[in-house]
């Protein structure tokens, strides 16, 4: 208020001085002209200072910060993926976080993101729920296309009837990538022991009640999730196939994955109603990392990565992870927890909650 009235003071002035000119009046100036002409000036200088500090501001808060280090407080990493398209949901897998599953289960929440949490403002709709949480990009060679692959290549990739083209695309494709192996490296390098990933659309309805990797740990266990699901061939088309060829060629002796092949054999290892598709919902698992990074488990991932079918054929991680799994552990290391879970949509929400023991079997 007081810069728009010493403005309009000055602007005043100026016209008093403008009349006398175009008269021809000698111009003079009163005690009370001059100090009128010296606040107008001051008020000139307040608006340019307060229109710099004010833009400088807006500036500021849209800068992106410096990414802290991870600063590693539990052998246990809350991993999530934003994508900012759904603040609600955010918020709301945020607090469930909070109040039932850190009392119970502590560890290190890592956001991550592909640049829509860098300003200060967008990285508080995080940080006002859980302050201790490290935000920072997704490591830069997660979100790279593989050598041999280009990104005007995508419409000719295949694309299901669930989600054609542009869905499900190539930032889709690399966080199956992502999930199927690049976040357990992670881990790995910043020295967690434990990853439980969960989704912006997650919802974790009720306490946990236990340390669950404490428990696993205390039970010989390696991989915990809360459900089974099911995917289509035009989802997981030829997976089988090179899964088949990786028994084959390196003599593995499956643990449970024939349970899931008619026949029960690598003969019924196909994408051709051999393989029936129950995989594990694992948009919430809890993994231990050092056995994720055996030799066996990466050889079998390394010829995932190196024949591109997460983004020729639309692999998602939760197949993978599933062949992993029932290749490699017996069912006695692998456990489906009972908390109330969903994902996405309210059929889940209700199967979770009032259904505990519903799917925790392949079918």
């Amino acid at each position: 208020i007081r810069c728009i009235y010493l403005t309009f003071l000055n602007t005043k002035l100026k016209c008093s001085v403008a009349r006398h000119h175009a008269s021809g009046e000698m111009v003079k100036f009163s005690f009370r002209g001059r100090a009128c002409y010296f606040l107008a000036v001051l008020g000139a200088i307040n608006v340019v200072v307060f229109i710099a500090r004010h833009g400088t501001q807006q500036q500021r808060s849209a800068e992106p910060l410096r990414q802290a280090p991870v600063q590693r407080t539990s052998r246990l990493a809350y991993v999530l993926l934003g994508s900012g398209r759904d603040e609600v949901q955010l918020e709301r897998i945020l607090w469930q976080i909070r109040h039932n599953l850190l009392p119970w289960t502590p560890g290190d929440v890592l956001f991550f993101h592909t640049g829509e949490y860098d300003s200060a403002e967008q990285q508080q709709l995080v940080l006002k729920i859980l302050p201790q949480a490290n935000i920072s990009r997704i490591p830069r060679e997660a979100w790279t296309l593989p050598d041999g692959l280009r990104e005007e290549d995508a419409p000719r990739w295949k694309y299901a009837r669930c989600c054609p083209y542009p869905m499900h695309g190539i930032g889709y494709r690399h966080m199956c990538r992502w999930y199927s192996n690049g976040v357990f490296k992670y881990a790995a390098a910043h020295g967690y022991d434990w990853v439980l990933r969960l989704d912006e659309d997650s919802q974790v309805l009720t306490p946990v009640q236990q340390d669950m990797a404490a428990w696993m740990e205390a039970h010989g266990k390696l991989y915990g999730m809360r459900l089974w699901d099911n995917d289509g061939p035009e989802v997981t088309w030829s997976l089988p196939e090179l899964t088949a060829w990786f028994i084959t060629a390196h003599d593995v002796q499956p643990t449970f994955l024939y349970d899931d092949c008619r026949p029960r054999s690598v003969v019924g290892l196909h994408s051709r109603g051999g393989w029936r598709g129950s995989i594990i919902f694992n948009n919430m698992f809890l993994a231990n990392v050092s056995w994720w990074l055996s030799d066996p488990v990466q050889a079998y991932l390394g010829l995932v990565e190196r024949s591109q079918g997460y983004y020729l054929y639309r692999w998602g991680d939760a197949p993978v992870h599933t062949m992993v799994v029932s290749m490699f552990l017996r069912r006695d290391q692998v456990h489906t927890f009972g908390f109330g879970y969903a994902h996405k949509e309210a059929h889940d929400a209700a199967r979770a909650y009032w259904g505990p023991a519903l799917q925790d079997a392949p079918p």
